[in-house]
Parts: structure tokens; sequence; C-alpha cells
């Protein structure tokens, strides 16, 4: 008999045994791209975790550590009535997170805590603390509590013992959610299976003494709470560079697990911190983290009775069995095995506290590789035992890739692997994009197979949008990794993290004050500028080295200008020690532009994807051709590209930083009345991306209800906001960058983006943005537009005429000639009807028609310009 009134995934074990689970009810984690051990169908692919950490799901085969989860049980009982923080503490390998995810969570979920039955129903939230812990804090906690992530962040950096408030709601909030089952339910995640079935893989039961109270009384609000479950919690130390952040996060969880609320004055959240013991010291320098420091429950290797219930009983629930000389074998190894893994000795017993991984991986890869229903000592001796077996399936997989999917393997793994402080290499979990970013298709292609390969062997774990090392061992387990890729790259390894962390705090607000000067931009600069440099640049990175290097040049000329007029000023007797007699205004006009007549004009360009990129270090894509053709015409002999930001272009202009503006800068943005727009190039509407199964939208009716992202003062954004006027139920908001965008689409997070129709065909058919199997984007550009159309234009600074007035002419040609259409189809079009869903065609007039500019005159030129006059 089983109770199915509550579950939401079947298991079906040997002997038709249904088993039913209610894994993730109240659950939030970060956990993905992990496969259960045994499916639906009941098929046990293997029993063993390999390098992948037990999830809840798993709880059927984890075994070993059932002493310890009781013991961490009653510690948790007993914190939920006095507060305060819960810290477990071990090397690295010696289960922690395993325990975490498969012991107390089935554990609370079966049977609820001590004096708590209804925490069975506590909603639980299980995360990291990234690179960025506040950030991570506030997306998951707004979603449970009903608020607004962006508002939490804020509130996080200014006020982060105010998160015990949040908490509280948090718990209330999803306590109460709709669909959820009262709390008077059967517990969740324990299924109600007739004792008549013998054998029956899963969780333990409830306590007997829990069982016997019967039905709970419906629990007050009051007594409701968060739990709160920080695995990794030393990467705080390992990824996070940012100390204040790190401040305000430990404070926040200590508000959560002390303030009290209410009569009874009760803590909101339940806190537990999972950390790698050598990161303890670092721990207690935070004072609100001394005393769970001080108290906290380190977890020992386990006893021979423990290691054998791991060995043996997960393949028994496979209905196999281990043959007793391996399990002897195995006892010897692990006993005489001293741990890889970084980590004072002191806290690793000789019996393997930090093996686990490497005994798991053995296992492992010896049942996938039986001759015979039972595991066999021949069977586990093939593996290369628990020294070898993670190194040979490494090896192996690495062996069998091509050449060039070699040389990317090597950039993977670097990049799969951060440096700390410290100098401390840890594995780092990233977004697949970041992989991808500035690829050939032909290379993304590459990569997905190099993921796919050792994600096979569980080696990577691959999420629906991010990658990770299944677990750290690997770093010194592989020689090739270890001895070799890294060792033989620490230094540029180093470099490369503290730019990643530097061009993330500048990204959001682009504030100067955060860029690279001096000696520290000068090293940077040179060993990135040498192609023996192991790791390629994100494009944010790329941004930020190029923001950095421009700002250099700016302050060394203008430091030469101002050296020149006081040298003059000198020779001609006009200027005394004082300052008095610089003009500065005139030192400024000294730098900005006044015509194409320039030694090389620079050239501000936005990097679009089929519009402008660098691969592979040419420079790619329309406007790239364009800018070359067109500044022929014009009679530059050399240009300058340097690229700009969506929000800085006009103020580079006018400030005098670049000459002239490229990448699709339309007649509809509100800065373009600060500049001067030559004649048009290329002529676009609004259009809107969606996923590819997205149904076809054909009327502005249609986007009643959606939730569009749009990048600010674009023109899309103000048509988005102009429809809002008639139809308030449409939903927008703004991203940082059309990337942003693209991955808010892609996860679910909106409905659309919107911008110029030729930048949504560029992004729909580029950096990874398609299914390497079967050639096809993952987006949809629809056909639907609205607002005016869009005519895409050079901007120039205002004092400029003349220039404008020969970029006219120049542009007429081009456009005018076969190259604009050559240029347009090879880069944008032909790509883009190539992968799109269904089967599109363009013919060569059907092109011109819809994206051929039609201005026939020269009136852009005027002063003002016509920046919001219909072309």
């Amino acid at each position: 008999m089983v109770d199915a009134r509550t579950a939401t995934g079947v298991q079906i074990g040997e002997g038709n045994t249904q088993i039913i689970y209610n894994y993730g009810r109240f659950t939030w984690s970060d956990t993905g791209g992990v496969p259960p051990l045994a499916d639906v169908r009941g098929v046990v692919d293997s029993p063993y975790r390999g390098l992948n950490v037990f999830q809840e799901r798993d709880v059927a085969y984890f075994f070993g550590r059932e002493q310890v989860t009781g013991q961490l049980v009653t510690r948790l009982s007993s914190q939920a009535v006095a507060g305060g923080l819960l810290m477990v503490s071990g090397v690295s390998g010696a289960g922690k997170s395993s325990v975490l995810r498969a012991g107390i969570l089935p554990r609370l979920r079966g049977a609820g805590l001590d004096g708590a039955p209804h925490a069975t129903g506590w909603p639980c939230l299980l995360f990291t603390p990234t690179r960025t812990p506040l950030e991570e804090l506030a997306v998951r906690t707004a979603a449970l509590a009903g608020s607004d992530a962006g508002a939490l962040r804020q509130a996080l950096a200014q006020d982060p013992a105010g998160f015990a408030l949040t908490a509280r709601q948090a718990a209330l909030h999803a306590g109460a959610a709709p669909g959820l089952p009262a709390p008077n339910s059967p517990p969740l995640g324990s299924p109600v299976l007739d004792t008549e079935i013998p054998n029956a893989p899963g969780p333990p039961p409830p306590a007997p003494e829990a069982a016997a109270q019967g039905p709970a009384s419906p629990e007050a609000d009051g007594q409701r709470r968060l739990v709160l479950l920080v695995d990794q919690f030393e990467q705080l130390f390992t990824q996070c560079t940012d100390d204040g952040q790190r401040a305000a996060f430990i404070t926040a969880l200590h508000a959560a697990a002390t303030v009290g609320h209410g009569s009874d004055q009760t803590p909101a959240a339940l806190v537990v911190l999972v950390v790698r013991a050598d990161f303890e010291a670092r721990c207690a320098n935070y004072p609100p983290l001394a005393q769970a420091v001080q108290d906290r429950h380190l977890l020992t290797a386990m006893t021979e009775r423990q290691l054998r219930l791991a060995i043996t009983e997960p393949a028994k629930q496979a209905c196999s069995q281990v043959e007793d000389d391996l399990v002897q074998t195995l006892l010897r190894e692990i006993h005489t095995h001293r741990p890889a893994a970084p980590g004072p000795p002191s806290t690793a017993a000789a019996g393997g506290a930090g093996t686990l991984p490497l005994l798991s991986h053995a296992l492992d890869q010896a049942w996938r590789h039986r001759t015979g229903q039972m595991l066999t000592l021949a069977d586990y001796e093939r593996t290369g035992g628990i020294e070898g077996a993670v190194a040979d399936s490494a090896q192996r997989v690495y062996d069998r890739l091509i050449p060039a999917q070699q040389d990317l393997t090597r950039q993977i793994f670097l990049r799969l692997t951060t440096t700390g402080s410290d100098g401390t290499d840890t594995a780092d979990r990233v977004p697949r994009a970041a992989l991808t970013d500035g690829r050939t298709p032909a290379q993304v292609r590459e990569v997905e197979a190099v993921l796919e390969a050792f994600a096979a062997e569980r080696l990577l774990t691959l999420a629906a949008d991010t990658v990770e090392i299944s677990h750290e061992v690997l770093l010194h387990a592989w020689p090739l990794l270890g001895e070799q890729w890294l060792a033989q790259t620490h230094a540029d390894r180093l470099v490369h993290t503290r730019l990643r962390a530097a061009a993330a705090e500048w990204a959001p607000t682009r504030d100067p004050s955060y860029l690279y000067t001096g000696s520290l931009l000068e090293t940077a600069a040179q060993r990135l500028a040498d192609p023996a440099f192991p790791l390629p640049l994100a494009s944010a990175e790329r941004d930020f080295l190029a923001a950095s290097t421009r700002a250099d040049q700016r302050r060394t000329h203008r430091r030469r200008a101002l050296a020149a007029l006081i040298t003059a000023s000198l020779l001609t007797g006009v200027i005394g020690f004082a300052t008095r007699g610089l003009d500065l205004p005139a030192i400024s006009s000294m730098l900005e532009p006044t015509s194409l007549n320039e030694t090389s004009v620079k050239v501000g360009v936005k990097p679009y994807p089929g519009f402008y990129e660098i691969i592979d270090g040419r420079q790619t894509g329309f406007e790239a051709s364009a800018r070359k053709r067109i500044l022929n015409y014009a009679g530059v002999q050399k240009s300058t590209p340097t690229e700009i930001g969506e929000n800085n272009w006009a103020s580079q202009l006018t400030e005098g930083y670049i000459d002239l503006a490229m990448g699709m800068i339309s007649d509809g943005d509100t800065r373009a009345n600060d500049v001067r727009l030559a004649r048009s190039y290329l002529r676009t509407d609004i259009g809107l991306l969606t996923l590819a199964n997205a149904d076809e939208l054909t009327h502005r009716s249609e986007l009643s209800g959606k939730t569009i992202c749009t990048v600010e003062e674009t023109s899309a954004d103000a048509e988005i906001r102009h429809l809002q006027t008639g139809d308030p139920s449409i939903l927008s908001f703004n991203g940082t960058s059309p990337a942003e965008c693209i991955e808010k689409v892609k996860i679910g997070q909106a409905d659309a983006y919107s911008t110029d129709r030729l930048i949504l065909m560029g992004f729909s058919t580029h950096q990874g943005n398609f299914d390497a199997r079967t050639g096809k984007s993952y987006f949809r550009v629809h056909n639907l537009s609205f607002g005016r159309e869009q005519h895409i234009s050079i901007a120039l600074n205002k004092k400029d005429s003349q220039a404008c007035q020969i970029l006219v002419k120049a542009i007429s040609r081009y456009v005018d000639s076969n190259e604009w259409l050559a240029d347009l189809r090879r880069e944008v079009i032909d790509e883009y009807l190539e992968m799109a869903p269904g089967d599109p065609q363009m013919a060569d007039n059907e092109v011109r028609q819809r994206f051929g500019p039609i201005i026939t005159d020269d009136k852009r030129c005027t002063d003002p310009p016509l920046a919001n006059t219909s072309n």
C-alpha cells in the first residue's frame, strides 16, 4: 500500500515495490545536473555516487553516517530552542555535503525535530555562498519571502542584521504558499509503506515516539521557522574578495538565527554552516561566528563498521553483493591512506576522512565495469584502485579526445578552478556561457563535446546553465591537472582570478574608481597580451581591461598635453611657479578630435554578436566590415576601434575620448540628441526574442501579461513603456546589458527580450545560444514589430559638421554597392536563416526592402541633429 496523496515522484524498486517520495516540496536548492541513482523504472545505473555529492533523493543508498546524522539532528533540535548557528566542520572529502543533503534533510522531512514535529514542513533553503554571497542570499530568500531581490540586496548591504525580519517573512510566506499540504498531513519525504513489503529501500521511517503521538495539532505561525543550510561556507574566503560583503553575510545569518520574534522571542531561522576544517580559524576571526566555531561538530573518519556499511549496503539495495575479499582490501587501503585534500593532518584520522570521494569513485567505476552480478576484487583492481581510479578515469576521457578538444580541456579545467588570495586552488561553479564566450560556433560545439565526455564519467557536473568539477579531490588526484596544468599556470591564474573579481565589481556601475591603474594594469596587460596566457577572457573582463587601458591613455595624454603647455609657457616667460596662468579649458580642447584628418580615427564600437566581435584576435561582424569600407571611402587611412558600453557611448563621444561611435546606434535612442548623426547605413525595427518553443507573436495584444526585458534608455525601452500606457498588464524591467536580458529569457525570468531586430538575430545564433546537436537556435525572433523604424547611424561630436558631410557621401557609396548586401548577408542574415526555428527564407530584394536605409539627403548633418525625425 502506498500513500500517494502528496507524491510528486515515484521510484519503483526491485520486486515491484513502489516508493513515493516528495523531495524538494519544501526544499529550495542550488544543486542541479546530478541524475538520481535510480530512475522511475527502478533501474539502478550505479548505487555509488562517485565524486558527486549524495542528494536528498539518494537517501536509499546513503549508509555509514546514520550515527552522525542523529547527533546533528539532536544538535539542530537544541538549536531550535536556544538559537545560534550550528557549524559542521571536516576535511575536504569527509562527506560533509552528503551528510547535510542525504542525512539531515531526509531526517528533518521524515520526523521533524525533537519537540518540533511540524519541522517536516518548514521551508529549507540550501545554497553555497559563491563569490557574491549577498546576491545569492537575496535572490534565494526573496523568492520565498515574496519580495524583490534587488531591494533585499540593497537592504542587506545597508542593514544586514535586518535580515532577521526577512527570514521571518520567508518562513511565514513559504509555509502558507498555496498548494502545499497542511501541517498535519503525512510527513513529506517519508513513504507510507505496508509493513508486509520486505526489504524496501528508502529513508528510515519516523521515530516510533513521533509516530505514536498521532496527528499533530496545527502549527501556529509563531512556531514556523526557515531552515538555512549553507554548504561550502569556505567559499566566503576562497571566492568572495569583498570583506565588507563577507561580514554583512555573516551578520545577516547570525541575526536570522539569534534575533527573537513574537511573545516567546523565537528566532526566525535555523542556520547550519558546513565548512572545511582548515577555514575554522578564519571563521573565528568574525565575532558572530566565534561561538559556532568553538561549538562546531567535527565530522571525523568513519569507523570500520561504518565503512563496511557504506561499501556493501548500496550494492544490496541494487540486489547485488560485494565480495568479502574486496571489502577487506578496501578497508585495508583506506586505513593506510592519508588524505590528499587540503586541511591540517590532525583533523583527518588514519582511517581516511578525506578519502571517501576516492573510495566512492573507485566503487562506482568497478560497478560500471563489473563482469558478473557480484562486485569482485578483480572488478575493482581493473579500475586502478583508490589511488588510481579518479586519475585513470580522467586520463582515459582526455586521451579519447582529438587534439583540439584536448586544448579546450585544459582551458576548461583551468577556468573551473579559482585561486584564493592565499594561493589555494579550489573548484569553482561557472556559467556555461563563460566557457563559450567569444568562441565560434564550431568551437562551442567542441566545448560541449568536452563537457559531455567528462560528465559521462561523473567528473564534471552539468546543470542547466552551470558547470563545476564534481569534487575538489580531482584537483589533486589527476596528475595532468594538478601537477602540470595548475602548477605551471599558478601565477597567470592568480592574475586572472583578480581580474575577474575586479571586473565583476566594476560591471554594474562602470565606476572608473574600480579600474586598474599603474603597475597593476601594466602587469595584467603584459601577461594577458602573451599568446601563451592559458585562459581566454570573458567579455566583461575584456571590457574592464579595455576601459582601464583607455582611462590610462587619457591620463597619459592629458599629462603630456599639460607638460607641453607648461614647457611652451616657460619658454615664453608667461608662466611662473603658480598655476594661475593655466587655461584648463584650452588643455581640454587640445584633447578633443576636430575632423577625420587625424592620424588614427578612434571609433567607438559596441560589441554585439554578428555586428562586432573579436574572435581569435580578429575583428569580425557586419559593423567591423562596414566601418572599414565607409572610412576608406571617406579617405581615412587608419582607424582604431575601441569598445564602448551600451550606456556610455554618448558621453565618450561628447567628452572627446572617441571620434566616432558605431554599434547599432539608432535615431530613436534618447542619447542621440546630444550628438550629430550622419546618414543611416542600416534600417531595422524593434523586435522580440523568446525561447524557440514559444508561440508565434503576431499582434501587440498578445503582449498582455508578458514580462519583457529591455536595456534602459534604448529605443525598445521607450517603445515598451509607451505600450504599457495602453496596456498596464505588459510588464517590463531593465537589464544592464543585452547578454543579461538573453539570460533572463533563457532561465524563464522574462518572456521576451526587446531591442532592434537585427541585434536579436545576431544574439540568437551566437555565444552558445544554439543546440550544437541540431544546429538550431534556442531562441526565435518574432515577425511582430512595434514602434517606428530604427535608422542606424554613425554618431559624431556636434562640432564635426564638415566630417559629417564627408561621412554622408561615404555611407551613400557603401550602401549603394554590392558590398553592403554581401556584408549583411554573410555576417547576420544567412546564419540566422540557417539556425532559426522552422525554415525561413529571405531573398536579396527582401533584405534590401527590410533593412536597407532609405535616407537620400544629408539633412542629418544639420545643427541640431534631427534625432527624432522619421526618415
